[in-house]
């Protein structure tokens, strides 16, 4: 019997979002989790597992 995977996105649009989601980029670079993304650009992607947060300042 096969299994299908769920996928959700969801966009938050919050006036801090780019600062939130490199304060939690920073918490799991620290906790040694795979963390990618351009830093400081204006625009960040950061994948944690299978949680994917985006932002563009």
């Amino acid at each position: 019997m096969s299994t299908s995977l769920l996928t959700a996105k969801t966009r938050i649009a919050l006036p801090d979002s780019a600062t939130l989601i490199k304060q939690a980029a920073a918490f799991y670079r620290e906790h040694d989790c795979d963390v990618t993304g351009d830093g400081e650009q204006t625009r960040i992607s950061v994948s944690i597992g299978h949680i994917q947060l985006s932002s563009t300042d």
